[in-house]
């Protein structure tokens, strides 16, 4: 048994014998000063096991019945081990050790202080590294401070900033893009388990082509954001109608349902473009796998499988033709649209110069390392051929220089 158990037991009952000291006083003093022929017997009336149990009433029974709580909270077994706030308390599950750690408000404050600045990322669709994710931060968000990452696993990361400004920036101007997926971004709760989390509500970007320019308008965009979702905020450009290709709005949408695809606005058709979503089926509308994987898909597929083997029910043969040759050449895809973003074009190859022909004089005089070049057993014959067409240029050309001086003197 540890000190600090056996000091903490003897403080207990120091503690329980001076109450019972002070009361045992008290009751003497009240004796002493009450009337004669009111005294009565304490005990009368009551039996021994009240006496012992302490189920007897009076203030004696009171002190007798604390005195015995004292007792039983011994025998809970509380380990402190010194470590003032925190308790462990032992006790078993299905026939197993299984102890309890208890800590006091003040001790849960004081552990979760050093992360209140903190916020919880995941990066949407794809997987990251912690390298990789600390570069795109440390440009993205610090500009006062510092920040530490610390791996939560499940694809979580815990960002802690020393600065409150550089936090509240990571919060509020987002939706943040890396590697052109959302970054989702949470405040940091106490008690956070990577692997029951599940992320819901996301902030997105869409966009509306098409739209005509005077309803650039706060009031018909917020309309607009709330039908696919719940609106955010409206893009600057947008806002100011610098660009009127398309009209872009901030909206948090539930991801878990599908997401809306189309609306009409005076007698027109208008497509929702989605920024970012990579993994948003255009099957069934929801988010978190592609189109080859939906189970809607694969439903369709069964169905008409059935139906061409006869196993389904009976329809028009020319009915059936029709739809199979409907399906052999169009797919099942809805009306979703994911905003593709544009790569940029790479540089063009580099053209080689094509070498001349093996065979030629020219490939064989032309440098003096082509013969390092062929290989084989070829080498020295090839040079000796090179050297004796050189020998014979150089007997022509001096051939040419006699001739042309005996040309000049006559």
């Amino acid at each position: 048994m540890s000190s600090a158990r056996v000091l903490g037991k003897c403080h207990r009952r120091l503690r329980c014998e001076v109450r019972h000291h002070h009361r045992n006083h008290h009751k003497e003093r009240e004796d002493n000063n009450r009337p004669p022929g009111n005294n009565k017997k304490i005990n009368e009336g009551v039996s021994y096991r009240n006496i012992v149990t302490g189920e007897h009433g009076g203030e004696e029974g009171d002190s007798e019945k604390e005195e015995n709580e004292m007792l039983e909270d011994e025998e809970i077994e509380n380990i402190t081990d010194g470590l003032e706030g925190i308790t462990v308390r032992k006790g078993k599950r299905g026939g197993y050790e299984y102890p309890q750690i208890i800590l006091s408000k003040h001790e849960e404050r004081r552990i979760q202080k050093p992360w209140r600045r903190g916020v919880i990322v995941k990066l949407l669709g794809r997987k990251i590294g912690y390298k990789a994710l600390e570069n795109q931060l440390q440009q993205m968000w610090v500009r006062k401070g510092i920040i530490r990452i610390v791996d939560l696993g499940h694809d979580y990361y815990l960002v802690c900033f020393t600065h409150e400004e550089d936090k509240n920036a990571a919060m509020s101007d987002g939706p943040w893009f890396v590697y052109d997926h959302y970054l989702t971004v949470k405040e940091w709760t106490p008690d956070f388990h990577p692997e029951n989390d599940s992320i819901v509500n996301v902030a997105v970007w869409i966009r509306i082509s098409g739209l005509p320019v005077e309803y650039y308008d706060p009031k018909v965009l917020q309309v607009i954001g709330n039908l696919v979702g719940r609106t955010v905020k409206v893009d600057k450009n947008t806002m100011q109608s610098v660009r009127g290709k398309y009209a872009r709005i901030c909206v948090e949408v539930d991801i878990s349902k599908p997401l809306l695809a189309m609306f009409e606005l005076k007698d027109k058709s208008y497509r929702v473009e989605f920024e970012g979503l990579h993994l948003l089926c255009i099957i069934c509308g929801k988010f978190g796998h592609y189109k080859e994987g939906c189970s809607m898909k694969k439903n369709a597929d069964d169905d008409n499988l059935n139906t061409r083997s006869g196993k389904g029910p009976a329809v028009d043969n020319s009915l059936a033709t029709r739809n199979t040759a409907k399906d052999d050449t169009t797919t099942d895809e809805g009306p979703w649209q994911v905003v593709q973003k544009q790569r940029r074009s790479k540089k063009p190859p580099e053209i080689k110069r094509k070498a001349p022909a093996t065979g030629s004089w020219l490939a064989k005089a032309g440098s003096r390392f082509q013969a390092l070049g062929d290989g084989g057993g070829e080498t020295s014959g090839t040079i000796k051929e090179s050297f004796n067409e050189l020998e014979l240029i150089k007997e022509i050309s001096d051939g040419n220089k006699k001739v042309t001086k005996k040309m000049r003197r006559f």
